[in-house]
């Protein structure tokens, strides 16, 4: 006892150096690993969200363009729209030239309803200073120019206008726009001229309240000239440089007190997005804030956990201890078991040998037969069961019981190696035991037939006639014990069946595998 109370006394002190090492350790590398990532993680958010939000914004104004693209490719003389101009210009007669007018400005018409965010669509020429329109879904303003208007980029057809007020004379919204050169049937030069809507400004104000994060954009030319700008900072017509670009993400850099990503159009533009590094520092301040409450939460939580995970262990070890104590205290239980069995084992021997030797053989032959039946029945003898012991203890059994009850009995038994097949310990002395105890009379009989199946199973059968009984059997302890024997040692595949009737006994017939 002693010597288990030192034992949990150092498990126990073992216990708390393991757990403040442990919290210790965590700790540590909690903060280690925090500090450690802060700048990776600073880094790669900045680049993951500014390139996200440059890419999507990029994408939507690519789609508005494309969309300029796509109208302007209609208008040209090959194309749906342009094909009915081409008519119109060509006509002899005022009727066709009226139709093909209608054609012509139903399919502009058509045009301009599929694509609903375009404000205006029109064919314009000079012609000595002067400008003359051609079918326009809407009239432009008086002051129109087409040398105002902000150029973003160009090719030899075709040249893109940044972001704008709307030419249409009834429209204020803010517009992107696209001009085209365009020669019909007649030889005179003409421009398609489109414009759609698009407040840029609105969509990095959403984008900047969604984030918290202040968004800012410009737009680029092939010569890094800014043609558009939300933000002071790069003026229009000022110069942007990217020489502080990411080497290893070459469409991220740092410019000045701003973080930028950049986007590449295939017209000869860039969309860049701008953010200040101050609002990446706060944001990183609130991360770090954050990181360090998670890493309080996390460190209380392996405090409780650890002082839950000692009180069980306590627990644990008052259980265990306990357990050892019962564990001897059994075996202690067990030994006088052993030892009262033993004393009576021999107390039988020592009344046998004293009765041989006052010649009362027949006291000594009933000593003989109990000694063996108590043996048995303890374990002390016959330590392999087979059915062969099972019927000499059956045998004896009866032997006994005749001495003290008036009946006859028969044991039949056809030999075969089947007796030898293993078997479960005192299955048939007590179902002996109700035949002769409740069923038979004076006088009575007992029939035990022992013999083997086709399939190997041996049958015994146990047979008397005695009252007998109707209705269900209800068990007593003998027949309980028979019952989670068979049940235990074969799992569940021995038989055990009992039939009676009024007055013509009882039979009882076990079959049991051979295993």
């Amino acid at each position: 006892m002693i010597n288990m109370s030192i034992q949990t006394n150092h498990l126990r002190i073992r216990l708390l150096i393991t757990f403040f090492s442990v919290v210790g350790i965590c700790l540590a590398m909690l903060a280690f690993v925090s500090w450690r990532a802060m700048d990776r993680i600073e880094r790669e958010r900045r680049q993951s969200s500014i390139l996200s939000e440059v890419r999507q914004l990029s994408e939507q104004i690519t789609q508005e363009y494309m969309s300029l693209l796509h109208i302007s490719q209609q208008m040209i003389p090959q194309g749906s729209v342009g094909t009915h101009v081409n008519d119109y210009l060509n006509a002899d007669t005022q009727y066709d030239r009226i139709s093909a007018s209608r054609m012509a400005a139903e399919s502009i018409g058509l045009t301009s309803f599929t694509n609903p965010g375009t404000e205006l669509i029109m064919y314009f020429s000079t012609a000595n200073g002067k400008y003359k329109y051609l079918f326009q879904t809407m009239n432009p303003k008086d002051d129109f120019d087409e040398t105002h208007l902000p150029r973003l980029s160009s090719t030899s057809a075709v040249s893109l206008q940044t972001v704008h007020t709307a030419v249409s004379r009834i429209s204020t919204h803010p517009v992107i726009s696209l001009t085209r050169d365009v020669e019909f049937i007649d030889d005179i030069r003409r421009t398609i001229y489109i414009e759609a809507r698009l407040n840029l400004t609105d969509i990095l104000k959403q984008l900047s309240e969604t984030q918290n994060i202040p968004y800012s954009l410009i737009q680029v030319d092939r010569d890094n000239i800014v043609r558009y700008s939300t933000i002071d900072t790069y003026p229009i017509n000022s110069v942007f440089s990217f020489a502080s670009e990411d080497a290893a993400v070459p469409d991220i850099g740092q410019q000045d007190d701003y973080l930028w990503a950049r986007s590449d159009y295939s017209l000869g533009f860039r969309n860049v997005v701008l953010v200040p590094k101050t609002a990446l520092n706060q944001e990183l301040g609130i991360w770090l804030r954050d990181t360090f409450v998670i890493a309080a939460v996390a460190v209380l939580l392996i405090l409780v956990l650890s002082l839950q995970l000692y009180k069980q262990v306590t627990v644990l070890l008052a259980r265990v201890y306990k357990q050892e104590r019962e564990k001897r205290q059994l075996e202690l239980d067990k030994l006088y078991a052993q030892i009262n069995p033993h004393f009576i084992l021999n107390a039988l021997n020592s009344a046998h040998w004293m009765s041989l030797s006052h010649d009362r053989k027949d006291i000594a032959h009933y000593l003989s037969r109990l000694n063996y039946l108590l043996g048995y029945t303890l374990g002390k003898t016959e330590q392999k069961t087979t059915i062969h012991t099972e019927i000499q203890l059956l045998s004896a059994y009866i032997e006994l019981q005749k001495e003290r009850n008036n009946f006859s009995a028969w044991i039949d038994v056809a030999q075969g190696d089947y007796l030898d097949h293993p078997c479960a310990r005192l299955i048939l002395q007590p179902i002996a035991e109700n035949a002769i105890c409740h069923n038979v009379n004076d006088g009575g009989n007992l029939w035990v037939t022992v013999r083997e199946l086709k399939d190997g199973t041996a049958q015994i059968v146990i047979k008397d006639d005695g009252p007998g009984f109707e209705g269900e059997v209800k068990p007593g302890i003998g027949l309980r014990y028979v019952y989670f024997t068979l049940d235990s040692y074969y799992n569940g595949k021995a038989k055990l069946k009992i039939e009676s009737s009024v007055g013509k006994g009882t039979s009882v017939t076990l079959n049991l595998p051979k295993l």
